[in-house]
């Protein structure tokens, strides 16, 4: 599972360079009773380097879906990913 969107980053060069379709994956996923702290990596493409990473936290159910596949849906909520899609 992993999301493609087109991201526009800063380069060293402060100006900003456009990468479509990039591919955005979970890498890691740590969890606690109450909740979830996601690592998530930006690539220029499945097999490409990796342009960005970041983290966030997000209260999981734990109940529900495996905690990778909550992470994904709670992606796609966060403004940053706004209009992701599943590839």
């Amino acid at each position: 599972m992993a999301l493609k969107k087109t991201f526009t980053l800063m380069s060293n060069f402060d100006t900003d360079v456009t990468f479509p379709d990039c591919y955005i994956k979970v890498t890691f996923v740590e969890c606690t009773k109450s909740n979830s702290k996601v690592t998530y990596g930006i690539f220029k493409s499945a097999e490409e380097k990796l342009l960005r990473k970041g983290e966030f936290i997000f209260t999981h159910n734990l109940d529900g879906k495996n905690f990778i596949a909550q992470a994904y849906n709670h992606m796609k909520t966060l403004p940053e990913f706004a209009g992701a899609t599943d590839c």
